[in-house]
């Protein structure tokens, strides 16, 4: 092997140590990764059994409402979400223009 004039500022030595501790640290991400989505489809689950349960809640609330008034206020912040008061009146259908 023929040596040449060019000099590197990093030894074989090291440049071997960089891509194995690159190698490394790209299995400890993928590792991360696979805890990470595994947390977060937990995560999903109980947050949408906490929703269905608030949902319940809620139309347990609305139905015993008419006869246990005080029962809305626990719960009115959900009306924004909901959107539709208890207190809103039931719309009409439009009239219908008489037929000639």
């Amino acid at each position: 092997m023929e040596r040449t004039r060019f000099r590197s500022p990093i030894s074989s030595a090291k440049l071997r140590s960089l891509v194995k501790r690159s190698e490394a640290l790209a299995k400890h991400a993928a590792m991360l990764e696979l805890k990470a989505t595994a947390a977060d489809q937990a995560r999903m689950v109980h947050e949408s059994q906490a929703w269905k349960s608030m949902l319940s809640v809620w139309r347990l609330v609305q139905a015993a409402t008419p006869d246990r008034p005080e029962l809305e206020q626990p719960v009115a912040f959900m009306q924004e979400y909901m959107g539709v008061g208890r207190s809103t009146p039931a719309t009409t259908p439009p009239a219908q223009s008489p037929a000639s």
